[in-house]
């Protein structure tokens, strides 16, 4: 019998596969399921022309461009990518130039200021169909000029699997994963339809990436909400208590 505790990992399933396998090696056990399915627009406009360089906060943006037809041509260009994951993912797609920052896009944003300038030409960000809107307004009030490509739809899944409303209603899930804000409301909206009462969540530590993630889930009724100290992964993960 296995007597780890139990982490729910909530990410796209290309994302929480390395998780679950870098979470079992601090000792936990894992339950994957993913509450957005990410779906590539292989026919997204690729405004490229004069642009400077790419912007990829994430890297759902990354594989969808791999599958578009514009990657020969976007493949040269700068590309600053919001973490190890994203970076990872550009460079098995290709790229060869690429920057990282810390996980959110206010590190993001700071970091192109650092290295280029409004006047060098367009930026390009890499995006889904819902974004926080940060990048592209820190970096319009420096001056300079955002376009967007939507290359793919994260889209929420319908209902929470039999397995894990179990799991929850018998208590053997201790912690759950989150990374983005509308992850962790799509948690809550999900949990809500299943009826699972209020009291469930009171033993599970909501493990949260960023401050807005942990706000999203304020009032759901967890036990203990965790911030990481730095919007990445490994500042997360360094938040869970260590297995004896």
């Amino acid at each position: 019998m296995n007597d780890a505790p139990l982490l729910l990992i909530t990410r796209p399933i290309a994302d929480a596969k390395p998780l679950s396998e870098r979470v079992r090696t601090l000792g936990y056990d894992t339950l994957i399921h993913p509450l957005l399915d990410i779906h590539p627009l292989p026919t997204a406009a690729m405004p490229l022309e004069g642009v400077q360089a790419l912007l990829a906060t994430s890297a759902n943006g990354i594989r969808a461009l791999g599958h578009h037809p514009a990657i020969a041509t976007a493949r040269p260009l700068p590309l600053f990518a919001v973490g190890p994951a994203t970076k990872e993912a550009a460079r098995h797609t290709g790229f060869t130039d690429i920057h990282q920052s810390a996980g959110d896009g206010e590190a993001l944003a700071q970091l192109v200021m650092e290295h280029l300038k409004p006047s060098s030409g367009p930026l390009l960000h890499l995006a889904g169909q819902i974004t926080s809107g940060i990048l592209a307004r820190r970096l319009s009030a420096q001056g300079f000029e955002m376009r967007r490509s939507t290359l793919y739809d994260a889209r929420p899944v319908e209902t929470l699997s039999a397995d894990v409303c179990a799991r929850l209603k018998d208590h053997t899930i201790n912690g759950i994963l989150f990374y983005s804000a509308r992850t962790a409301d799509v948690f809550m909206t999900l949990y809500g339809k299943a009826g699972l009462g209020v009291s469930v969540l009171s033993s599970i530590t909501a493990y949260c990436l960023a401050p807005p993630v942990a706000r999203t889930l304020q009032s759901g009724g967890f036990g203990t909400i965790v911030t990481a100290p730095h919007p990445d992964e490994q500042a997360l993960l360094s938040c869970l208590p260590p297995i004896s």
